[in-house]
């Protein structure tokens, strides 16, 4: 039980901790950005409510999700499609593909 709760405890610390490393990298590595987040993060903390923190970070929330996309803590996610889908072409000349219900995406 002990061993069990510990690899709970650190699974869901070292992903958190990772994807916080890789968002503070890209922050500090981007100047720009950087600014733009300092200057959103001090208007909203003049007044810190509740709703001024939880919709007023748009672009806090923008990089944290741009970061994530960036750098997945989840090294692969599969998916079972549950109806047909056809899939667009990618060129004019190529073939069209059909996801079949059960196919694993």
């Amino acid at each position: 039980m002990t061993a069990q709760t510990f690899i709970f405890f650190f699974g869901g610390f070292d992903s958190v901790s990772t994807a916080t490393c890789f968002l503070v990298h890209e922050v500090a590595t981007k100047p720009d950005v950087q600014n733009k987040l300092r200057e959103e993060i001090d208007h909203v903390l003049r007044q810190p409510t509740y709703e001024a923190i939880n919709n007023g970070m748009k672009y806090l929330d923008a990089v944290v999700n741009e970061s994530l996309k960036l750098y997945p803590v989840a090294g692969f996610l599969d998916r079972l499609r549950v109806k047909e889908f056809d899939l667009p072409l990618a060129t004019s000349d190529g073939e069209s593909i059909t996801l079949k219900p059960g196919d694993a995406v």
